[in-house]
């Protein structure tokens, strides 16, 4: 394989394990400021799920951003 080729499946690898920690990342810290104000409020879910649903919301934004941004860099490369 040529050196170029490497490059592109480095390259690919790299952006699915950040896809992956962007979803887990931002799921998790919603979660957990839901926790929180669920906590401190005396409620019972109704936090957790909207911080739930927040992260998840937030974190495919943040995935389709990044992976708009590598494929237009990719398009001016070439």
């Amino acid at each position: 394989m040529k050196r170029e080729d490497w490059q592109d499946i480095i390259r690919a690898l790299s952006l699915l394990t950040q896809v992956g920690i962007i979803i887990v990342v931002n799921i998790g810290l919603g979660f957990f400021l839901g926790y929180l104000l669920d906590n401190l409020l005396g409620t019972s879910i109704i936090f957790k799920v909207i911080g739930l649903l927040t992260g998840v919301g937030s974190g495919f934004y943040s995935d389709y951003r990044l992976i708009k941004k590598t494929v237009d860099d990719k398009q001016e490369e070439e």
